[in-house]
């Protein structure tokens, strides 16, 4: 019988409406008073056991502290009896801490080593899952507390039993005392998930053959409870083992099966259920579902046999079916692949309840299959955990550093200075070091605030209260349940604050103190402040936020490695490898990390609006489709399709390929490896790939189209592709296709990475070289501007006195250039052509004599070409390759001749039947300036462009040169406007102010009409004046109408 809240005097239904919200209560609040309680019982009753019952003040101090770290401190998931669970197996790592603090507070030098190591393994520790991430910084104060002098071996069974006892009444509270409300678990929510995708594919396989609204709405609501952001953080299965693994990829399953039966389309004029394959599916579906829910129930193996048949049938009976569809043959193969899908996905949760419920006796699994880790050791799937993480670019290295390093120096300081209560520091490093400097900076603000107000109100109680220990012990669990109680939920700095009159009171029964006690405290929170800000500031100071845009940029290039050559396997009917795909399940897993660390932290000053999400979904989405595709059921014996099949698919798969590669590019992708070598698909596919429509050459000078010309090329003067490449490296891994893409293409947003400075810009895969100064009077130490609109140097000086657009109506690259033009526009635009200095030389390389000695006979006659011998290739200025498909051989027989070429401004010219796009992305990359098809290559053409590559003229399919010009346009974007850069050589207000100048304005009217003051208007003259070098406004003027900003 309970007694009614609402009923007695107000303060007794005061009372019980608390003690109530108390036990049953959720949120912040009534979480943290709980674990107060259950704090304050543990530690104040271990403390004064020891201290006035047994007279042993060490291992009172040990209880003490050991109930503070392990509850106070770590933050542990789960109810009170996990979290009991927890406490109980990290007790004997206790003791082998304080044993090894005991032992190495010998010396300062032995601790500080000591607290390197165990600093960064405690740290590093988070990879094993919440629970003993949560449990490490408790367990960091176990050895803190021993490391410090006096060096006193001889107490190390006190502090053993302390450490002992406070752990042990810890456990009880936490099992006994105010338990938490019951939650649910992951396996509870993997079950009403199952549940609800048998109820959907039941009522698909029925008439009407759709959802209903609440079916429809419980699924949305199904799947979105196993998201890993809902799902609380004790139930996450982040574990390395199998067990953990299985369940994770059980809830991944049914979350893919709820949103496949979501989407499934409709058929139009069903069938009876008994001869509709489709309907039959769906019913196997629905029995598969709910074996996996009871499985989950019972936790007894699930066999998959019944639903592997059926999916076998189906498969069988899908040609004749789609041959006879009502809805026509593209909406029957539609709904087909998405049965298939809805399939796939009921298949691969019942393998993962099995594989989850046998645990070690699940059968090996293979080593490149979904189930990798079944019937693994679990040490081997222990080190992967470790070995994978144990990198520069894992969030949990680099906190695990930052951790270590801060600890290490807190000691340091603590040793040599001879801090008082030194572990106040080391304990201060450890609380305050956050994952960001900003972070760091407002946690020791609001840290040092508290602890100043807390050690004033300590030394006014220190010493109005004098040595009366009575007033203190009375006072002490007052004051510790205030302290872990609304710490938590009034901020740090009341923590703080707090705690600080908890250790004063603590210590003055230990010792009689004074107000100097207080004092110690404070500059020990102060040098602990100052080194975790330092180290803030040292040890990756933006946490996250970088490492996320990297490794989500390895990870949609690892995507794109991953679509081609899965494509390419396909398409030539190959065999599932061996090791599957490791490196994209790495990216994986290394993004997810970082992601969901970037979500703990503040967002920067300007948040990004990129998609993080869909990225990680589609790499979960590229990870399991590849292995779907690859495996040896879905390729029919390894049979490869139709070649016209084959050759579309590769290049339906180039084309996606690229869209994540440029992605990734844009993210930054540069910074990390590259992604996977794609698999090249079959001769035939790259045949029929390869031909792709492009719009015709136009004239170089006036933009005329030529008549009669193949569609497959175009002009492109003062292309500044050759500039770009990186001499004496090797060329960056190509992308699998090349094409103009929109942003609009792309889930992910393509964001560019920033730049420090212009007009050196660090581009993926590419770097953007000054451009070459050339002849004519200019500013000394000037650097050339680079046009990049126009994605070419603009050569300078332009003629005195011509503006815009008269230099844009006369070319661009004024009357003098060499640019050939069309035989339809030669009366319009035939100019003198200057007679060169010096003939170019011009070595032909082929594999095919003949066509290396009709070439050779083209450009014999021309007086302005020199040929040389295929052996003395690397003297000439210009290389023509002669080939009938650039390969992978052709490419790297480029690469090593740009490496060993004695003219580092060798240029290269191709002239072949086939080029693939990605071939041709990387030919640029080597210095190729221009490609000719064989049919196009007479010996005008071949002049013209040996001529051209000589002198920075490009000739280049018209593919390409739309792709060059989104780059341009993305670099503008997302590159130099976000960071207040422009192609101009003048910020925007010289512009302005040098415009007004140059009509006559003087200073006064100048700075009146743009509202500066006449000081600031010579201010930014003066600047672009020394900057530039200029010599007075008239020059300044002169220059900005030569450079075209006015």
């Amino acid at each position: 019988m309970t007694s009614d809240p609402d009923t007695g005097g107000p303060v007794a239904r005061a009372l019980r409406r608390s003690v109530a919200f108390l036990r049953t209560g959720t949120g912040t609040a009534p979480e943290a008073a709980r674990r107060a309680v259950r704090l304050t019982v543990a530690a104040c009753a271990g403390f004064y056991l020891c201290l006035y019952g047994l007279g042993q003040p060490v291992t009172g101090t040990y209880a003490l502290f050991a109930a503070v770290a392990l509850a106070g401190l770590s933050r542990i998931p789960g109810t009170g009896r996990q979290r009991a669970a927890v406490l109980w197996r990290v007790l004997p790592a206790g003791w082998v801490l304080v044993t090894v603090g005991t032992l190495l507070a010998v010396r300062t030098w032995t601790a500080v080593l000591g607290t390197l190591v165990i600093g960064f393994v405690l740290a590093f520790a988070a990879v094993a899952g919440p629970r003993i991430a949560g449990a490490a910084p408790g367990l960091q104060l176990l050895y803190i507390l021993p490391c410090f002098p006096p060096y006193e071996p001889q107490t190390l069974g006190e502090r053993l039993g302390g450490v002992t006892l406070g752990v042990l009444l810890l456990i009880a509270a936490e099992a006994f005392l105010l338990p938490d409300p019951p939650g649910r678990s992951y396996r509870d929510l993997a079950i009403e998930a199952a549940t609800c995708a048998q109820r959907c594919a039941g009522e698909l396989s029925a008439a009407p053959w759709a959802l209903s609204t609440g079916s429809r709405a419980a699924a949305e609501t199904a799947g979105g409870a196993l998201r890993p952001s809902r799902v609380p953080l004790v139930e996450r299965q982040a574990g390395p083992g199998v067990k953990a693994r299985a369940l994770a990829d059980a809830g991944g399953g049914a979350r893919v099966l709820l949103a496949r039966l979501r989407d499934l389309p409709e058929a139009v004029g069903h069938r009876p259920a008994a001869t509709d394959p489709g309907t039959e599916l769906l019913g196997a579906v629905a029995a598969a579902a709910g074996l996996a829910a009871s499985a989950l129930r019972s936790w007894l193996p699930a066999p998959a046999t019944a639903l592997e048949a059926a999916l076998e049938h189906f498969r069988h009976r899908r040609a004749a079916w789609a041959a006879t569809a009502e809805d026509g043959l593209t909406g029957a193969l539609g709904r087909q692949a998405a049965l298939l899908e809805v399939a796939d996905a009921a298949l691969f949760t019942l393998r993962a309840v099995d594989v989850a419920i046998r645990g070690r006796q699940a059968p090996p699994a293979a080593p490149g299959g979904a189930f990798w880790y079944a019937g693994r050791p679990a040490a081997v799937l222990w080190w992967k955990r470790v070995a994978g993480n144990l990198s520069p670019h894992s969030v949990h290295f680099q906190n695990a550093v930052r951790i270590s390093l801060g600890l290490a120096a807190a000691r340091t300081v603590a040793g040599v200075a001879s801090l008082p209560h030194g572990f106040w520091a080391m304990l201060a490093a450890l609380t305050l070091t956050r994952t960001t400097a900003v972070q760091t900076r407002d946690g020791v603000r609001r840290a040092l605030t508290g602890t100043l107000l807390g050690a004033a109100t300590a030394a006014l109680l220190l010493v109005a209260v004098g040595h009366r220990t009575d007033v203190y012990a009375m006072a002490l669990p007052v004051v510790m349940l205030a302290a872990f109680c609304l710490g938590p939920v009034l901020g740090l700095g009341w923590a703080q604050g707090l705690f600080t009159l908890v250790v004063s009171m603590v210590f003055a029964q230990l010792a009689p103190a004074g107000w100097r006690l207080a004092e110690a405290r404070v500059l020990d929170v102060l040098v602990g402040s100052l080194i975790g800000l330092a180290i803030g500031v040292l040890a990756w100071p933006r946490g996250a936020h970088d490492e996320l845009r990297r490794d989500v940029a390895v990870l949609l290039r690892t995507v794109a490695g991953t679509v081609t050559s899965t494509t390419a396997a396909v398409a030539v009917g190959r065999r599932q490898p061996e090791d599957g795909n490791p490196a994209l399940l790495h990216a994986l897993i290394m993004a997810e990390s970082t992601y969901t660390q970037y979500q703990s932290e503040p967002p920067g000053a300007a948040p990004s609006a990129t998609d993080w999400q869909a990225a990680l979904i589609a790499g979960h989405h590229a990870l399991r489709g590849s292995r779907r595709l690859l495996d040896r059921h879905e390729l029919s014996g390894g049979q490869p399709p139709r070649s016209d099949a084959g050759a579309w698919l590769v290049r339906r798969g180039d084309r996606v390929a690229h869209r994540y590669l440029r992605a990734g590019e844009a993210l930054g992708a540069a910074a990390g490896p590259a992604a996977p070598r794609p698999t090249p698909p079959a001769p035939a596919c790259r045949r029929a790939s390869a031909t792709a429509p492009s719009r015709p050459p136009r004239c170089p000078r006036c933009s005329t189209p030529t008549p009669g010309s193949a569609r497959s090329s175009r002009t492109w003067p003062g292309s500044p592709l050759p500039r770009y490449r990186r001499r004496g490296r090797p060329a960056a891994e190509p992308p699998p296709a090349c094409g103009a893409v929109r942003r609009s293409d792309l889930s992910v947003p393509t964001v560019m990475p920033s730049v420090d400075a212009f007009p050196s810009v660090e581009v993926p895969g590419r770097t953007m070289r000054r451009a070459r100064r050339t002849a004519g009077p200019h500013p000394a130490g000037h650097r050339p501007r680079v046009d990049l609109t126009l994605g070419r140097p603009t050569r300078r000086p332009h003629g005195p006195g011509r503006s815009v657009r008269e230099r844009t109506a006369a070319g661009p690259h004024g009357p003098g250039a060499r640019a050939a033009p069309s035989a339809r526009c030669l009366p319009l635009c035939r100019r003198k052509q200057e007679k060169p200095l010096n003939p170019v030389s011009v070595a032909v390389l082929s594999g095919d004599p003949l066509s290396s000695a009709g070439v050779a006979a083209m450009l014999r006659p021309s007086p302005a070409v020199n040929l040389l011998p295929a052996t003395r290739r690397a003297e000439a200025d210009v290389l023509l390759l002669l080939t009938g498909e650039v390969t992978e051989e052709t490419l790297g027989c480029l690469e090593k001749t740009a490496r060993e070429s004695e003219n580092a401004e060798m240029r290269m010219v191709i002239v072949g039947d086939v080029v693939r796009e990605q071939h041709l992305m990387r030919a640029v990359n080597s210095g190729v300036t221009s490609v000719i098809h064989r049919r196009e290559a007479t010996p005008e053409r071949l002049l013209r462009a040996v001529l051209g590559a000589r002198d920075g003229h490009a000739e280049m399919p018209g593919h390409a040169v739309a792709w060059l010009v989104e780059w341009v346009r993305a670099i503008q974007l997302d590159v130099l406007a976000p960071n207040g850069l422009t192609t101009s050589p003048l910020e925007s207000r010289e512009v302005e102010v040098i415009r007004l100048i140059a009509e006559g304005l003087e200073t006064a009217t100048i700075a009146e009409r743009l509202n500066y003051s006449e000081r600031t208007i010579k201010n930014i003259i003066h600047g672009a004046m020394s900057r530039l070098n200029l010599h007075n406004r008239a020059h300044t003027v002169a220059y900005a109408l030569r450079a075209g900003v006015i």
